[in-house]
Order: C-alpha cells, then sequence, then structure tokens
C-alpha cells in the first residue's frame, strides 16, 4: 500500500458519501484520486499548489475539498474523517 493512499477496503466504506456528478459539462475527476490527494496534502502538511500531479489539478482537488467542508458544516451530507494508525486507515463516520 502507498503512503497517504486508501486501500480498496477502506475506499468502499466511504464511497457513497460523495454525491454523483453531473452529467453535463467536464468528465469528472476520479473521486478517489482527489480523496487521496486531500489526505496526502492534510498528512504531508505541503501547501496546496505543490500536490504532485498523480492526484490531478491541485485547483481541483483544493475546490472540492473546500465543497465538501461547506457541504458537512451545512449539514447536507455525511463526514467521514481518517484517523492514521501505523500503515492503516481508521475512519469514523458521523
Amino acid at each position: 500500500m502507498l503512503r497517504h493512499r486508501l486501500t480498496d477496503e477502506q475506499w468502499d466504506i466511504i464511497a457513497d458519501l460523495f454525491t454523483s456528478t453531473a452529467t453535463t459539462g467536464r468528465p469528472p475527476r476520479d473521486r478517489r484520486q482527489v480523496f487521496d490527494g486531500i489526505l496526502w496534502i492534510l498528512n504531508t502538511g505541503v501547501p496546496w499548489r505543490d500536490l504532485p500531479n498523480e492526484f490531478g489539478p491541485w485547483s481541483t482537488v483544493w475546490d472540492l475539498f473546500d465543497a465538501w467542508n461547506h457541504q458537512r458544516h451545512a449539514g447536507q451530507s455525511a463526514h467521514a474523517s481518517a484517523k492514521p494508525s501505523r500503515d492503516r486507515w481508521r475512519f469514523v463516520v458521523y
């Protein structure tokens, strides 16, 4: 398992928390890739603009992170937080 990335089992647990994307406009960015990018930023502490390209454009990852946070604060969706435990992640959904 790569550092700061979800396993398939972990993604299966939280995948339903992310809203489906619109059917018009640009093709949507893979939500798992975006979430892995957010985990990478939160764990490394680097600036958003230094996000590696493998996670997609930093601005897309930031925009979705910001939108998901606003949804959580408005009470419109569930919230999942990841807490590191050695080389695995534990998810708490509340």
